[in-house]
């Protein structure tokens, strides 16, 4: 809201910029009208008018503190006054007035010509020389006060600044049209086999306006043209954390950019379409009516924050970027732990199985235009199963879980590859939490470690003289 907000209050003081070539046009012909007290008052009153819509910002801003955007406000009226100043706005019209700076930069004045094309700037321009005295003053002055702001502001966000100036140079185009139309209505028609005549009044222009659109066509083609670029990777996360282990027919939450993708993907694309991406409002819901929500780990703690009160539900890292959100957990909803038997790691801790599988990468309903999708690396996703003896009370364990082949460590590009973790479930499960008698699924995913024959899992704590292992084990792979 308050980008929203700060550009409206940007477009007010830019557009603004026509008042005094406005009032310099009127009152150089009606100079009698300062000469009237009632006209005067009710002019400033009436340009004043639509401040009245900033009341509102202030009630909303009032209302939801976490809409009034980055920066420490003791009150509303602080922010408010901070709002309307418009710091940004003033740091950004400093940069340009300070010494050693230089004439032109940013873009300036290079991308006014650009947008516009030099032809049509130039006819613009010289179109304006034709209208009725009074006009041209109006509109010169208002470009040459533009081309001032923008100037100062030209290290800032000039580029956005200068767009109501465009539409005033394209009105130079309504003179030069009309005296073209004038001069083509004077023309002979032509004559063509069967009778038929065409105005050269009504072809010319038609024909122009092809040429001119085919010309902007093809000049803006390339910047607009946005497909198979290498930056384009805003799929990449979404496709990796959706290529996962997810059970059928549960809601999904991630942060914003997690969110985007993974709604583009399983509605756009098809890709998983028993999956909803929700809001935390519709989350509550679901977990209210007993439905099973998955989250992304790093989302967790704001989806807790958001969650009414009252619910009750169990976390469960069902795969490795995804903690599950459950009232009541069905095996339908936990991996199987294909290898056991149950382990005592020790301080009460057992470790009741655990499996591993080769990520089976992106489904294949996914179109060939993600590049960035179909390089999904080829990694081992790994599940723990933890759970506590009776009246044990374990200390809270820290998580590392390491590829070995040959009983050798596995690197990557020089580093281990391992994980680790402050806890069960990206420590929302800490060790002294779970209940005897529960199960909690901890998932990892190790990347490049198809080669591996074995895992290494460590449970350890940080002590006053170092690190201080609890178990090393070392489980085998099928």
């Amino acid at each position: 809201m308050a980008f929203l907000c700060g550009l409206a209050l940007a477009n007010l003081v830019t557009v603004a910029v026509i008042v005094p070539p406005m009032l310099f046009a009127v009152l150089r012909k009606r100079p009698d009208l300062l000469r009237r007290p009632r006209l005067v008052p009710g002019a400033f009153l009436c340009a004043g008018a639509p401040l009245i819509s900033y009341l509102y910002i202030y009630l909303r801003g009032a209302a939801h503190p976490e809409w009034r955007g980055k920066g420490d406000w003791a009150t509303a009226q602080e922010w408010f006054w901070s709002f309307v100043s418009t710091s940004q706005g003033r740091e950004e019209l400093s940069w340009g007035l300070q010494a050693g700076a230089p004439f032109s930069g940013n873009g300036f004045p290079q991308l006014i010509w650009q947008e516009l094309s030099l032809p049509i700037l130039l006819l613009g321009l010289t179109g304006i020389a034709l209208f009725h005295r009074r006009v041209r003053l109006l509109v010169w002055g208002t470009l040459f006060l533009y081309l001032a702001l923008c100037w100062v502001d030209r290290f800032g966000n000039w580029s956005q600044v200068i767009m109501p100036a465009y539409p005033l140079v394209l009105l130079g185009l309504l003179p030069l049209a009309q005296h073209v139309q004038e001069r083509l209505t004077q023309m002979t028609p032509l004559k063509l086999p069967g009778g038929v005549r065409l105005s050269p009044q009504t072809l010319i222009p038609v024909l122009v306006l092809l040429g001119a659109t085919a010309w902007s066509l093809a000049a803006s083609w390339s910047a607009a043209d946005n497909r198979g670029r290498p930056e384009d990777t805003a799929l990449a996360r979404p496709a990796l954390i959706l290529s996962q282990r997810l059970p059928a027919d549960i809601g999904l939450f991630g942060e914003y950019s997690d969110a985007s993708g993974l709604d583009y993907l399983v509605s756009i694309w098809g890709v998983r379409p028993d999956l909803t991406v929700l809001s935390s409002r519709e989350a509550g819901r679901y977990l209210a009516a007993g439905r099973s929500v998955a989250a992304t780990w790093q989302a967790v703690p704001l989806l807790l924050s958001e969650l009414p009160g009252g619910l009750r539900f169990q976390l469960q890292g069902i795969a490795p970027n995804w903690v599950l959100l459950a009232t009541e957990v069905s095996g339908e909803h936990l991996p199987v732990a294909a290898i056991g038997p149950m382990r005592a790691v020790g301080d009460g801790i057992l470790l009741a199985g655990y499996s591993a599988d080769e990520s089976e990468g992106l489904i294949t309903q996914l179109a060939s235009g993600c590049e960035a999708c179909l390089a999904l690396e080829e990694s081992l996703d790994v599940t723990l199963f933890w759970q506590v003896e009776e009246h044990a009370a374990p200390g809270d364990w820290a998580i590392s879980v390491r590829a070995l082949a040959g009983g050798q460590l596995l690197t990557l590009n020089g580093e281990l590859i391992l994980q680790d973790r402050s806890g069960p479930v990206h420590g929302f499960r800490p060790f002294s939490t779970i209940v005897p008698g529960q199960t909690v699924v901890d998932s990892y995913r190790l990347p490049a470690s198809r080669t591996a024959d074995s895992l290494q899992v460590i449970l350890y704590q940080r002590g006053e003289s170092g690190f201080e292992n609890l178990a090393e084990l070392k489980l085998p792979l099928r």
